[in-house]
This record gives C-alpha cells, sequence and structure tokens, in this order.
C-alpha cells in the first residue's frame, strides 16, 4: 500500500482570517526511503464554502510557479502526465476553527500531485484526488483520507 503524506504549518490571523505561509514536506511512503519533495510557495488561497463550512483551500508548492502537469495546469482531477518538474498539497482550512476535524465532504477536495523528476511515478505524475470532488481518483487509485490541523 502506498501512502503520501504532507506535514506542514501555515499562519493563521485569527483578526484578518486570513492564511498564509503554507509550507511542508511531502512524502511518498512507498518503500524504504521515500522520497520527500519540500512545498514551500503558497501560491493559491480561494475562499470556499464546504459542507456548510467557510474556509479556504490553500495550496503550496515546490516551485515559484503552479504548472505542475504538461498541460501547464495544476487543477486536482486533470491531466496527471509529468512535465513542469513541480508538486503542490491542497489542504481545507476553515475559517471559525482551522484546527477542527474536517468532514469526510471537506476531506474529498484536498488534493497532491507530484511531478518532480525523484517522484515514483516516472513519466506519471503521483497524484491524489477524489471522484466526489473532482471527477477522478488520482494515480494508483490515490486519494486524501484525513487531514490533522494542530495549533502550536
Amino acid at each position: 500500500m502506498a501512502n503520501t503524506v504532507f506535514t506542514g504549518a501555515f499562519t493563521f490571523d485569527t483578526t484578518d482570517k486570513t492564511v498564509s505561509n503554507l509550507s511542508g514536506i511531502l512524502t511518498e511512503c512507498m518503500y524504504d526511503g521515500p522520497p520527500t519533495i519540500s512545498l514551500g510557495n503558497q501560491l493559491s488561497s480561494v475562499s470556499t464554502l464546504l459542507d456548510s463550512e467557510s474556509g479556504w483551500l490553500v495550496a503550496t508548492f515546490a516551485l515559484t510557479t503552479t504548472p505542475t502537469f504538461v498541460d501547464g495546469s495544476w487543477t486536482p482531477g486533470g491531466i496527471n502526465t509529468y512535465g513542469n518538474d513541480n508538486a503542490y498539497a491542497l489542504v481545507f482550512v476553515p475559517a471559525n476553527d482551522p484546527t477542527q476535524s474536517l468532514t469526510t465532504a471537506q476531506i474529498d477536495w484536498l488534493a497532491y500531485a507530484d511531478c518532480t523528476p525523484d517522484g515514483l511515478m516516472g513519466s506519471a505524475c503521483m497524484t491524489g484526488t477524489t471522484v466526489a470532488a473532482y471527477g477522478r481518483v488520482g494515480t494508483m487509485m490515490g486519494y486524501p483520507t484525513s487531514q490533522i490541523t494542530t495549533e502550536r
């Protein structure tokens, strides 16, 4: 069984209700010595309503640009063909309490992709998306199953 894990941190401004500085490490745990990809460029933060909860879908990338797939997009559920040496993780941050547990309907909108040269899939990207949110499951049937957020 393959597991891809994003371990990261972000800054949440409780006054302005903004999310910034999302960064972390994406790890593909398929075998001993999994590759790790540093994601340190928060390039997207979209206000949204998921399962009656206001918040943001926030993405951080390996590169300082968003193109991830061969077609130049990074859209979850899109083309999963290697092409731009980029990777990303997409998380949901609830506005009222960023540390609250997410519902299944919210988890469905989480996503990841690793299209870097050190990824495990060769000419395909290692991706994780759900059919419920994006219309297709990721490569190798990958999809996010949880998000745990703790306050420091």
